[in-house]
Parts: C-alpha cells; structure tokens; sequence
C-alpha cells in the first residue's frame, strides 16, 4: 500500500465509517486494527455526528454504507453533506447493489469510489481505500461503462471556474467530450483529424489544467464542473497546427 505512505507520510490514513450499521461497523474496526496506515477516527449515523467529525477528525476518506439498488440510499444525504461543506475528505459507497442510475449520482454528488458488498472482501476494501486515499477513482469496469455511457450527447462540456470561466479551450472541450464517450486516443485522433501525438499533448494540457492525472479523472471533474453548449461543427472549428513528430 505505497500510495497511502506517499501521499500522507508517517501518518495513516484517517476513515471515517458513515451509516454503516453497528455490527458492520465493529467488524470493519477488526478488519483495520492491523493495519498500520489506516485508521478509523470515528463513525457517524447522523447529520449532526457527521458534522461533528469533520470538523474535529479531518478525515482523508469517509466510507458510506447505502441501502442499496433502487431504494431510499441513506448514503445520498451525507454525500451530499460532504461536498456542501469542502472538505478534502474523498467519500467511498458501499453498497448491496447499485443501479446504473445510483452509479451515475453518486458519483455526480461526489463519491470516488464504489463497491458492492456481494462482490467484495477486505482485501478489496483495502486496495480501495488506498487508490481513492491517493486521489484517485475506484470503479469496475462495469461502472466505468455506465459512467462514460450517461455522458455520450451530442453536445460539449464547458468546463469552468468557481468564476464561471472556461478552463479549456474550444479544442480542448472537444477532446473532453469525446474522452466522455471512451474513445481511445487512436480514435481520438481519427475523429478530430489530428496525429496521436497531439491527441496526447491536448490531454497533457486539459489534466494539468483540470488538476487531474488520468482519463477517469477527468470525466469525472468535467460532470462536476461544467455547463454544456452545442458541439460546434466539424468545419466550423478553429484550425490547428500539428507541432512536434506524430
């Protein structure tokens, strides 16, 4: 578990259980009090409890427990706690089952990371909390599918500030969009008529811009920072100028 010393040094990670019923609760403790570089600091099953541990724990990751596919989530609420208040805490679902939709809100309200009871251990848990503790995004493939799939539309992400700026340039937002819908960078290139090479420095550009540091991330930050326009045509975008060997 690297990521987890990198990112936070000598001091373990701080993961807080959120409506997560008592027994699974003592269960998870268990499962973590071997584990040097996590460490639970506490447990909510309230607004007011979670509120309370935000603001005296700073906790680095917060694992939600959902009531599952289809249903009332428990879980919806304090996701939506979390990202009211702009904390740095990163939110992970743990669920029965999820729904396409429940995979495409939760995400939208700002979990980075999924798993279903039925499909994991705590082996799994545990490689979890690392990825999403290092600031990265847990999904299986089949949640990426649905991900990418709920943002396939003919039109452009505008991806902008706090100040309602644009990010990205209009070249940019086409590369985003596209990305959106999974293309790789080959069809990137073909789509747009450029070489991968500067499929390559466009995505280069739009992750350093958008603070992120691959594909998923970046989906995922254009869903919760951005406006959408029309896709301008083919031929009425700008022309570019290759730079660099293809």
């Amino acid at each position: 578990m690297g990521n987890l010393e990198n990112v936070h040094g000598n001091r373990p990670v701080h993961l807080i259980l959120v409506n997560i019923t008592a027994m699974s609760a003592d269960l998870l403790r268990h499962a973590f009090s071997g584990q040097e570089k996590i460490k639970v600091v506490g447990s909510a099953s309230t607004s007011s409890e979670l509120a309370t541990l935000l603001k005296e724990q700073f906790p680095d990751v917060a694992l939600l427990g959902s009531n599952g596919s289809r249903q009332e989530s428990g879980a919806l609420p304090f996701l939506e706690q979390i990202a009211a208040t702009g904390t740095v805490v990163r939110p992970i679902i743990l669920s029965e089952d999820m729904s396409r939709e429940d995979v495409v809100t939760f995400f939208r309200k700002g979990a980075r990371g999924l798993l279903c009871k039925s499909q994991s251990d705590v082996s799994v848990l545990m490689k979890c909390l690392d990825c999403v503790a290092a600031g990265q995004v847990w999904a299986n493939a089949e949640q990426m599918e649905i991900l990418l799939r709920s943002l396939s539309h003919p039109r452009s992400l505008t991806v902008t500030n706090v100040m309602g700026d644009a990010l990205l340039s209009q070249r940019e937002e086409q590369v985003l969009d596209l990305l959106a819908r999974g293309l790789s960078n080959r069809d990137l290139a073909r789509e747009l008529k450029l070489s991968e090479h500067t499929v390559k420095n466009h995505l280069f550009r739009i992750f350093d811009k958008l603070g992120v540091s691959n594909r998923m991330e970046a989906v995922l930050y254009a869903m919760n920072n951005s406006k959408q326009k029309a896709m301008p045509s083919r031929a009425a975008a700008s022309p570019e100028v290759e730079t660099g060997a293809a």
